[in-house]
């Protein structure tokens, strides 16, 4: 966390000895904020937070709570009593007790004048402090007391906002001090009296209201069809501040018209010096949940987020606008924004609650802390704002970075423990040839850097023989890897990582392989398998880790997910097989690449299952989870080897139809088989056991970029399409060649295990 910047990514070596396999480092920007990653200590609620405001070293927060208690306090334990509003030291975190505004009901909005000394409040109580209130009061900052500012809203109220002469009020009233108000009024900072010269009004409920710095356009967020009777200006909307007449706003067009299958509503609005931010909240699959900005010198559109998720909270700070939300899928923001993630499992609970974004462009930031969804609604935040320091969030989540903590935190520069990149997973060094050793670490994330470096050691030295620049983000941690060369034979050595961050001084705790012995030549198998220059070669060999290593020069780490086992007994002696569970495991590529023309798979498999499954083949989507918590699948694939639910091997290639080769006997007999497809310029071949078992003239494949995956990919609609699209049984020694295997070669390969 190291302030607002950009980067530009390389992959480099350190010294000629060890080469560094150029892993996609990710987008060529990184947008990374002042706000860190870690929560600051702070007292929390017993109930959900709807509203935040600060000022004169103080954070207001306000909700349908009735109790705080300090962090780390369970539930019930050393509570202290406070009614719907508390303040805390914005410093410190802790209670401010000689406040206690004591309101009889919910506050749903709060804000603070610009000159700092007076608190609004606003919601459904009826008295504050033993006095009569309605709906809306007044603090002053610098005693806590009531003011005798009291103007009489005749129902709810879900957005204050101050000016230096008025403060507008939104919700769901229809009167303000008895004057005819539909949902929208101006009243007078000394007296409290409405001011009639601001006349304006929605047909449905206002949830948020901002003033521009200038004071001269008000801001306006809901779930109305129209405002001044203009249906043009629908759930969002900019009026003039004076009298209330509309001003332009062609922003609004990126919300979508109603319909039974999407219906939004406006939650949130915030201004800087030039824009207006919104956030959205759709109901129906794929409905508006986003955020969008307003250039506020003519109302046009800045930019548009259309990440699902509903969006609730927003604050600004150093050029970057921070949301609380549970965004689960950016694809629609992939056009602009190369971090935009793709689905994240909601159904799982693994929605991103906090983002920050550029005020700019849109794009997704570097700032990844996270809540739980939570109490009630399970939308973790519902507010956030700012002291031109710090992001404060409230909500109604319990956990913070997986820590308990309720309702309200703060992400605080001076008070938070630094974030540091985590401790990698111990990195996979693996024995080729030639003298070389391989070694492949999964790269950790940081909440507050995307960009880091990872840093690789040989037998606990303290300077680093080579580093490696990554772009790790929540949904995709990639795989460094590294080749040491040029070892003496017989030598053993371990390998140990940490990862720095790339512009600030965080280091990671380090994480250290298992010792591996150099050979000048490798056992038969790997012999004969390196001899016909595989693209791909995961041996699937090691015992534990994230990472499947590659022993091809492509050096291609691979990414375990799922229900694997590593460890089993394998096809090849010396070495050990993975088992997939035929459900959720798998394996796929680091490397996006373009589908090949010509190209051989080629696995071991064993297995007694009896619904199929896929082996290894290409597809468009590297993994992930979808919506329904379910293994995410590719909308293209081919180029795979499948087992149909008789046990029989099928070998297919897309090319506007189905080319496959099937073979002839069924191998879920609990035996080790080897199974290679083929394709070149003579067509399409498929053996099993070093034995051809089909072949046609077939040349052509589908083309895309893609990924290579064991062990599960989608299967849809290919002949004899299996009961499972993933394979339940072992898989051992995956190879991928740029080229087709003649039949020689895989009889030799076949007899080398």
């Amino acid at each position: 966390m190291n302030g607002f910047r950009r980067l530009s990514l390389f992959a480099v070596g350190l010294l000629s000895a060890v080469s560094v396999a150029l892993v996609p480092a990710g987008p060529a920007q990184a947008v990374q904020g002042s706000a860190p990653g870690s929560a600051a200590p702070s007292w929390q609620t017993n109930g959900v937070v709807r509203a935040i405001a600060a000022a004169n070293g103080n954070v207001y927060v306000a909700g349908d709570f009735t109790r705080v208690r300090p962090p780390g306090a369970a539930s019930g334990a050393n509570e202290t009593t406070r009614n719907y509003l508390a303040a805390f030291n914005a410093t410190t975190g802790a209670l401010v007790a000689s406040f206690n505004a004591n309101l009889n009901g919910l506050v749903r909005s709060l804000d603070v004048s610009p000159d700092g000394a007076t608190l609004y409040v606003a919601g459904d109580f009826t008295s504050a402090g033993g006095a009569s209130r309605s709906r809306v009061a007044a603090f002053s900052t610098s005693t806590g007391s009531l003011t005798s500012w009291a103007p009489v809203a005749d129902y709810r109220v879900y957005a204050v906002t101050a000016g230096s002469s008025s403060v507008y009020l939104g919700g769901g009233f229809g009167r303000v001090n008895n004057v005819s108000r539909l949902r929208l009024a101006r009243v007078n900072t000394t007296t409290g009296a409405t001011v009639t010269a601001f006349n304006a009004s929605a047909d449905g409920v206002v949830y948020g209201l901002d003033l521009s710095a200038a004071e001269d356009k008000l801001y306006v967020a809901g779930a109305f069809d129209s405002l001044d009777g203009d249906a043009t200006y629908d759930r969002a909307g900019a009026l003039d501040a004076t009298d209330g007449t509309l001003e332009p706003f062609g922003a609004g067009s990126v919300i979508p018209t109603a319909s039974s299958a999407c219906s939004v509503q406006i939650k949130a609005v915030t201004v800087d010096g030039d824009s207006a931010y919104f956030g959205a909240e759709g109901s129906g699959g794929g409905c508006f949940d986003g955020t969008f900005a307003a250039n506020q010198s003519d109302g046009s559109l800045k930019w548009v987020s259309r990440c699902l998720g509903a969006t609730q909270g927003l604050t600004v700070l150093n050029g970057l606008l921070y949301t609380g939300s549970h965004s689960h899928d950016c694809t629609g923001d992939a056009s602009f924004d190369p971090d935009a993630f793709p689905e994240s499992g909601w159904s799982n609970g693994l929605s991103r609650h906090l983002l920050s974004r550029s005020t700019d462009t849109g794009a997704v930031g570097s700032w990844y802390p996270n809540t739980n969804g939570g109490t009630g609604a399970g939308l973790g935040p519902r507010v956030l704002a700012t002291d031109g320091n710090q992001v404060f969030v409230g909500g109604e989540f319990t956990t913070v970075n997986n820590v308990a903590q309720q309702g309200f935190t703060r992400f605080s520069p001076a008070a938070s423990p630094v974030a540091l990149p985590a401790r990698p997973a111990a990195p996979v060094a693996v024995a080729r040839g030639g003298g070389r050793i391989s070694v492949f670490v999964q790269s950790p994330l940081d909440l507050d850097d995307t960009d880091l470096v990872v840093r690789l050691y040989r037998d606990n030295g303290t300077t680093p023989i080579a580093t490696q620049d990554v772009h790790s983000l929540f949904w995709r941690q990639p795989v460094a890897a590294f080749e040491d060369a040029g070892l003496a034979n017989g030598s053993s050595h371990t390998y140990a990582v940490d990862v720095a961050q790339a512009n600030g001084t965080g280091v990671s705790p380090r994480a250290t392989s298992a010792a591996v012995t150099v050979a000048n030549s490798s056992p038969s198998y790997q012999a004969a398998v390196e001899a016909d220059s595989p693209s791909l070669y995961w041996r699937l060999g090691q015992s534990a880790g994230p990472v499947a290593a590659d022993h091809s020069d492509q050096l291609d780490g691979g990414t375990f997910a799922g229900g694997v086992t590593r460890g089993q007994s394998g096809a090849v002696a010396g070495d050990t097989a993975v088992t997939f569970n035929g459900s959720t495991g798998y394996v796929s590529s680091e490397k996006t690449q373009p589908a090949p023309s010509s190209f051989s798979v080629e696995a071991w498999v064993r297995t007694t299952t009896g619904s199929g499954g896929r082996i290894v083949g290409f597809g468009n989507n590297r993994g992930g989870i979808d919506f329904s918590g379910n293994p995410a699948v590719s909308s293209q694939y081919d180029k795979h080897l499948y087992m149909t639910d008789d046990g029989r091997i099928t070998f297919g290639v897309y090319t506007g139809g189905f080319a496959t080769l099937t073979s002839t006997a069924p191998l879920n007999d609990d035996g080790w088989h080897h199974v290679v497809g083929t394709q070149g310029a003579n067509g399409m071949r498929l053996y099993v056991d070093g034995e051809l078992q089909g072949q046609n003239t077939t040349t052509v494949n589908q083309s895309y970029n893609g990924y290579w995956r064991v062990g599960g990919d989608n299967l849809n609609s290919w002949p004899n399409q299996p009961t499972s699209q993933f394979f339940n049984g072992r898989i051992d020694e995956v190879a991928v060649y740029p080229t087709a295997l003649s039949a020689a070669a895989v009889a030799a390969h076949y007899a080398a295990s």
